[in-house]
């Protein structure tokens, strides 16, 4: 990795106006990032326990009418959309990190998950499922005759 001194003068991609002289950096810019604006991807943690799993997506700004949760087999897949940008009636943008768009995150649960009794809560910008575990089938010994 090749590391590049910063020029106070020049300003960066980080810079509170950012913007390039260079036609190449607006070309990919205006390309590669077009996507990133309508879509965005949660970040996720899955825990285990001895009881369940917990799916826990980071969506702040999303309310739970945002947000759709399917479970089609053993397919789950969380979807919303979030986009504060069209709540701002006046002024211009300048700079926006805050992920906008749609988002959709699918995961294959194990067969031994207990479909009826998952639970998901939103709490503080924390969308939690709780997928509950059968209780493992104790092995039946057989005797033999």
């Amino acid at each position: 990795m090749k590391l590049a001194k910063l020029n106070p003068f020049v300003p960066s991609k980080d810079s509170f106006f950012p913007f390039s002289s260079n036609p190449f950096d607006k070309f990919f810019d205006d390309s590669a990032f077009d996507q990133m604006e309508t879509m965005f991807k949660p970040a996720t943690n899955i825990l285990e326990t001895d009881k369940a799993f917990e799916i826990q997506l980071a969506i702040p700004g999303l309310k739970k009418e945002d947000i759709k949760i399917d479970l089609r087999e053993n397919t789950l897949t969380i979807s919303g959309e979030r986009n504060t940008k069209k709540d701002q009636k006046e002024g211009s943008w300048h700079y926006s990190e805050i992920s906008q768009g749609k988002f959709s995150r699918t995961f294959t649960i194990p067969d031994f998950i207990i479909q009826d009794k998952i639970e998901a809560n939103l709490t503080e910008g924390i969308l939690e499922l709780i997928l509950p575990k059968a209780e493992p089938k104790q092995a039946k010994t057989i005797s033999i005759k």
